[in-house]
């Protein structure tokens, strides 16, 4: 009984699991957490994948609705997300669980969508059946090696290039130095079509990306935004620069930087940085920086204002308060292939209400 359920989890992290036995995985989840007795701990985790194993066999036949998670804590969901890969959980710091309202209407998640614009003007609108696009000098190919357009449609000099992310939109950039990039929605990344003859690799950054560095020590790579100058021979970092966030932050993975030649980052470490130059430099859990790379929202004792940016420039829409919100905090897990109504029921299992209108979402904290 036990081998059958570990298959069922091995193919769900796979991706291979039909929609009848995906449901009964999931239904696990939601339903095992719905027990007021329990809280898990990190020591707490070990039994629960047995009895899970067990209860997912005893489920095959019999499928049922998938009930919200509420009550597991934040360590627990992340380790069991190890096995599950597509389990849902939220939870708020104050106030009463609420009935989850039914949604008339829906929004799809963001996409494989971006732009490439050039100096004289061209733009290119990059296929959204592809996920990132590789920059050579002389011609501009998908990361599968398929052709961007014909050669002789590119400008032939070197010149300044700006890859554009639209709001419900994420794509690869892969740099002509080797270096690669991730953009999140509502992005911008200007960079030039070769780095030859330049001293600095330097590129210009509006929105939030992840960089993986192609080391070169003697030719430093820079990351500018409107606040920072990150230097880095060759690394992988995180960087949250949007113009509606009151801070913008540098999250380190790997290697070094060193920021506005004041601040020299370790591992582990996020350097944030207000609109009036202050910098601080703490320890970080990395997990919740790039969780947005590796298709999830990871919430820690994050505000409500904060959440609702985050699903407007991946889902396209626009945020409207009806009253005043409350000085309340959510942590969750949520992937980000998720429809908005599904993200949107499990946040009103924390106290918030939402109405959904078209592209308008009406929050009531």
């Amino acid at each position: 009984m036990i081998k059958n359920a570990k298959e069922l989890l091995s193919k769900y992290k796979q991706g291979t699991i039909s929609a009848e036995e995906k449901q009964l995985v999931e239904d696990w989840f939601m339903e095992y957490g719905t027990d007021e007795k329990i809280l898990l701990n990190e020591l707490q985790i070990d039994d629960v994948k047995a009895e899970m194993w067990q209860v997912v066999d005893r489920k095959r036949d019999k499928v049922r609705k998938l009930k919200l998670w509420p009550r597991i804590a934040i360590a627990a969901a992340l380790a069991l997300m190890v096995l599950s890969a597509g389990l849902l959980y939220i939870s708020k710091q104050t106030g009463p669980d609420l009935i989850v309202a039914v949604k008339s209407n829906d929004v799809a998640p963001g996409r494989n969508t971006a732009t490439l614009t050039f100096s004289n003007g061209q733009v290119i609108v990059l296929d959204d059946q592809k996920n990132g696009v590789v920059i050579h000098a002389k011609a501009l190919t998908y990361n599968d090696g398929s052709k961007v357009v014909e050669e002789r449609g590119l400008p032939a000099a070197a010149q300044q290039m700006v890859a554009t992310t639209p709001r419900g939109g994420t794509y690869q950039i892969m740099l002509p130095d080797g270096s690669r990039v991730w953009m999140n929605a509502a992005s911008t990344l200007r960079f030039p079509s070769a780095f030859t003859n330049l001293k600095n690799r330097t590129v210009e950054l509006i929105g939030e990306a992840y960089f993986e560095v192609s080391k070169d020590r003697e030719h430093p790579f820079i990351v500018k935004t409107s606040q920072q100058a990150i230097k880095v021979l060759g690394t992988h970092f995180n960087v949250n620069a949007y113009p509606d966030e009151s801070d913008e932050k540098t999250v380190l993975l790997e290697g070094a930087v060193n920021v506005n030649g004041r601040e020299t980052l370790s591992p582990g470490q996020q350097l944030q940085i207000g609109s009036d130059g202050k910098a601080s430099v703490d320890n970080v859990d990395t997990e919740g920086a790039v969780a947005w790379k590796n298709g999830y929202f990871l919430f820690k004792d994050v505000p409500l204002q904060t959440i609702m940016r985050q699903l407007s420039r991946w889902y396209n829409i626009e945020i409207i308060y009806n009253g005043q919100l409350k000085e309340e905090t959510f942590n969750g897990l949520i992937r980000r292939n998720s429809n908005l109504s599904r993200i949107l029921k499990v946040l009103e299992k924390g106290g918030v209400k939402f109405n959904l209108e078209g592209k308008k979402l009406i929050v009531t904290p």
